[in-house]
């Protein structure tokens, strides 16, 4: 009867969990982020971003950060729209933006002075 080694069941066990661990670690989800700005450049903290997913009709609502900055992560893979508001400002609409699985896509925006009846509207490439 051979006796068990038990180097070879601790690389064994060691090799079964690092395989578990990079089959979790990939994603079927992605993350949008991206930046607000002003019509001078500067950073717009506090607006409301609305994120809308076109599959199933669903919105998520996001607030700048002081920098500016909003992170949407985990969602689905597919198309969406977004839609980002501050009073002062007229509301901007990003259109179309798709997120593909275990990836992160930029969708920065202008926000133009003005009253927040008007929209101003962009399409994703």
């Amino acid at each position: 009867m051979q006796s068990i080694n038990p180097r070879r069941v601790l690389r064994s066990a060691t090799f079964a969990l690092l395989a578990c661990a990079m089959l979790f670690a990939q994603s079927e989800r992605g993350t949008i982020s991206g930046t607000v700005h002003d019509a001078t450049g500067a950073v717009v903290p506090g607006a409301k971003v609305s994120i809308t997913a076109l599959a199933t009709n669903t919105t998520q609502a996001f607030m700048t950060t002081e920098s500016g900055d909003f992170t949407a992560p985990s969602l689905a893979v597919g198309s969406y729209d977004i839609r980002i508001e501050k009073t002062g400002f007229r509301t901007a609409e990003l259109r179309g933006i798709t997120v593909n699985a275990a990836t992160s896509v930029r969708a920065d925006a202008n926000l133009e002075v003005g009253s927040s009846a008007t929209t101003v509207e962009v399409q994703a490439t």
